[in-house]
């Protein structure tokens, strides 16, 4: 009896002893368990941690600008749209550059005048300029082709066929390759229009077959005057008041914020919007300096002249529309054509132009290349 009880006892003890191991194993496994899955989690999040997430736009928040110095001559008054510019663009580089890259403009030809700052941004001399492509032309005739009235659509038009089409951005590969000289942006000054000191419609070249047009000395200008249908009369800008009020030409074409700041309007009678050309402009820069400078500020310079351009064409929109309300406040008759006569006159007196000795060597191919790229604005 008592053998029985000792044996149920020892059962007991060694059941217990068992369990109790057991009780242990799964405790000691517990823990490692959690250990591993927290371990597993941890870098997971330290890898999407909101500060770490940020941290890229904290990193171009703060790009650190070498210390530069821009210079850049314009021949024109600092209360022109494009004078306006110029200032707008200075204001953009050095408040985004913390005061590191700053812009040393220069107005009114104090620098360089509009005959010789081209060649000074040839040579390295000044940094930056406002620019059309009329002085490069005499370097590369080919851009020569690129002249011709009716045939620009819009400013988006012009800024497309140069940085999208394969001859307009092999052309500006050139400029850069041989003249030395980067053109950042395009922008525009408005609309050439026809003004006159008499009433008169211009729906037709024949209209101006008896009025003395006033030109610019410039060749190519001339030979627009000639394709509008007037007589060219080469007078220097500062005179035309005194040659229209005297008689010596009839009237000029010009866009209509110059015919009121130069006072041009006291002898205008008439104008009549043909709108046959597009006044470009844009902002260019030596490319041998453009290319010491440090990545940053080559990428700041970029960006700040672009948004200055759509800056300009704002500011060109109202002081045109602004000036047409002057206009007719003055009492000046306005003219405005249809879409039907324009495009007829166009027509007209771009068939004209290309008759002219002046484009006698256009690149035929470049040029309808052009035209036809017009046909999407």
């Amino acid at each position: 009896q008592m053998k029985k009880l000792l044996a149920i006892l020892l059962c007991l003890v060694m059941v217990l002893g068992l369990a109790a191991c057991a009780g242990k194993q799964t405790a000691t496994e517990e823990p490692a368990k959690t250990d591993a899955a927290t371990t597993t989690a941890e870098p997971t999040e330290n890898t999407e941690t909101p500060t770490e997430a940020e941290q890229p736009a904290e990193t171009e928040q703060t790009v650190e600008y070498p210390k530069t110095a821009i210079t850049f001559s314009f021949f024109g008054a600092e209360t022109t749209p494009s004078g306006m510019g110029v200032a707008h663009f200075k204001e953009l580089v050095e408040e985004r550059s913390g005061g590191n890259v700053t812009v040393n403009a220069y107005y009114n030809g104090t620098l360089y005048n509009q005959s010789t700052e081209y060649e000074a941004l040839m040579k390295g001399d000044v940094d930056m300029i406002v620019a059309t492509l009329n002085y490069a032309m005499e370097y590369i005739p080919e851009l020569k082709t690129t002249f011709c009235p009716y045939m620009w659509e819009s400013i988006d038009h012009v800024r497309d066929f140069w940085s999208q089409n394969e001859t307009g951005a092999g052309l500006m590969k050139r400029l850069e390759d041989e003249l030395g000289v980067r053109q950042l942006t395009w922008f525009t000054s408005g609309y050439r229009n026809v003004c006159l000191n008499k009433d008169l419609k211009v729906t037709s070249r024949e209209d101006l077959a008896k009025i003395k047009l006033r030109s610019s000395p410039a060749e190519n200008m001339i030979a627009m005057t000639a394709a509008l249908g007037g007589n060219p009369i080469s007078i220097p800008f500062s005179d035309c008041y005194l040659g229209i009020q005297t008689g010596v030409a009839d009237g000029l074409e010009v866009d209509l914020t110059g015919l009121i700041a130069n006072g041009l309007s006291e002898v205008t009678q008439s104008v009549t919007l043909t709108q046959h050309y597009l006044s470009l402009d844009g902002f260019a820069m030596n490319y041998a300096n453009y290319q010491k400078w440090d990545p940053a500020v080559q990428e700041l310079i970029t960006a700040c002249a672009e948004e200055t351009a759509l800056y300009i064409d704002e500011l060109s929109a109202q002081t045109d529309a602004d000036a047409l309300q002057q206009v007719k406040d003055l009492g000046i008759i306005v003219y405005d054509l249809t879409d039907e006569e324009r495009k007829a006159y166009g027509d007209e007196v771009r068939a004209a132009f290309i008759a002219s000795d002046f484009a006698a060597n256009y690149d035929m191919d470049l040029f309808n290349a052009i035209c036809e790229m017009g046909k999407n604005y």
